[in-house]
């Protein structure tokens, strides 16, 4: 316990001081791209101090000129600082609305461009989706989104909610389904203790949207869950 606490300490400074830089930056820099460097450095440290890594696979999937909606399974809170830092893009987060209210962190997450969904209204986060959309086509970063809507608490794979898939079909950008496998062993949701460890990340070719419409979200759904439940199981 005395080691836990001394660990989350040093992640309340470290994130404290990245908000605060990251805040900063966006008020001037409004394209998010200064405040991403600063997530990645953010996550590269958190990664560091906790002793967690990661195996990529698939990397040579992705084209590093374009632009992706990824889409991951969530069992842990190394999940995102884990994609941050190992995908090689400019990534933005769809994360709950609540976090924005966060003083300083959420404040910097709304000023380097990360969204904010409402997941207890539905005609609320189907509103912001569309809102996302619009604002993300003229956008040149890639975005991170977790379709099951929050943490799995048994580290199962969850069912899919529909937002990322219909977001994906609105913009034409391709799906990167993104795998994590072994995270929910580091931290699950409800575990006051962090374990060290290698996570393996199993990135699948992208899912061109270019050519999809809206009809085509349930089989897209299918699809993709299809995809994350083999390499999981």
């Amino acid at each position: 316990m005395v080691q836990y606490i001394f660990i989350m300490t040093i992640i309340m400074i470290v994130t404290g001081v990245c908000a605060t830089g990251a805040m900063i930056v966006g008020l001037f820099d409004r394209t998010g791209n200064l405040g991403g460097w600063i997530a990645r450095f953010w996550s590269g440290i958190l990664l560091k101090i906790t002793g967690v890594s990661a195996r990529v696979h698939g990397l040579e999937n992705l084209d590093r000129s374009t632009r992706y909606i990824f889409i991951g399974n969530h069992t842990s809170a190394f999940d995102i600082p884990l994609l941050l830092y190992y995908l090689p893009f400019q990534l933005r987060m769809v994360a709950k609305r609540e976090l924005a209210f966060v003083p300083i962190f959420g404040w910097g997450m709304w000023l380097v461009k990360h969204y904010f969904i409402n997941r207890s209204n539905h005609g609320k986060a189907l509103g912001a989706m569309e809102k996302i959309a619009r604002e993300f086509k003229g956008e040149t970063s890639s975005m991170c989104i977790f379709p099951e809507g929050t943490r799995s608490l048994d580290g199962q794979l969850k069912t899919f909610k529909k937002g990322a898939f219909i977001l994906a079909i609105q913009t034409g950008i391709a799906l990167a389904p993104v795998v994590l496998k072994g995270a929910f062993d580091l931290k699950p949701k409800h575990r006051h203790a962090i374990a060290s460890g290698v996570v393996d990340i199993y990135i699948l070719p992208p899912i061109s949207t270019s050519a999809s419409t809206y009809n085509d979200r349930d089989p897209l759904i299918k699809q993709v869950h299809e995809q994350f439940r083999q390499v999981l199981s």
